[in-house]
């Protein structure tokens, strides 16, 4: 992990792409959750005199990007050579995840990671990116019937009027909300169907365990 902080720290992409390589027997969950989320936050945490156009965070979080990219692609390729279904098959998309992020927040890394992992053990996520309003939101659902949402933020008190308007609009969908700090918690809609995890391990096993369930 030290190494990948450094790498970001100079700027270097070729040195941050190798030590983010994922293989298509890798584990985005560990990959994430050990790697590339410690060093994210040890970066937070640095104060640096960077130059015009330098920023470490923006070269992690583009060699972690293209990582994930490169993972897929990969996956999806020996899974269809092995004989099974392609991406856009009928059978993959019943149960697919929308993934959003918070009002105006760009979508976390986080997020790309949780698509990737539950990819990982044979489920279809989907990132919502670009503006989406809570109309837009609910239409969004009602266009794909997802098995599940998620909101993805790192925010410590995010806006959560997507998870108010999905929820009314679908009281009996699952919603899972990325929240580590308690401050936001009490803002949520009072139901059974959403549910508050505080890390992404359990955002991941609980999405697993809702998506096999159905």
């Amino acid at each position: 992990m030290s190494a990948l902080v450094d790498a970001a720290l100079a700027y270097s992409r070729t040195a941050c792409d190798n030590l983010l390589v994922l293989g298509p027997e890798g584990d985005p969950a560990t990959w994430w959750t050990e790697l590339v989320e410690p060093a994210w936050l040890r970066l937070s945490e640095r104060t640096v005199l960077a130059g015009p156009g330098e920023m470490p965070e923006v070269v992690l979080a583009t060699s972690a990007l293209r990582a994930l990219r490169n993972y897929i692609e990969e996956f999806e390729r020996v899974m269809v050579e092995a004989g099974g279904p392609p991406a856009n098959h009928p059978s993959r998309m019943r149960k697919i995840v929308l993934v959003f992020a918070a009002p105006d927040e760009v979508v976390p890394l986080s997020a790309h990671a949780l698509a990737a992992a539950l990819a990982a053990q044979g489920s279809m996520a989907r990132i919502v990116t670009g503006p989406a309003s809570t109309h837009r939101s609910v239409e969004l659902v009602t266009m794909v019937r997802p098995t599940a949402v998620v909101l993805a933020t790192t925010q410590n008190k995010p806006d959560l009027d997507v998870v108010h308007a999905v929820n009314e609009s679908y009281p009996e969908l699952p919603i899972f909300v990325g929240l580590r700090a308690d401050a936001a918690a009490t803002e949520l809609p009072f139901g059974p169907t959403v549910q508050r995890v505080r890390s992404f391990t359990g955002l991941l096993h609980e999405v697993l365990a809702v998506i096999k369930a159905r």
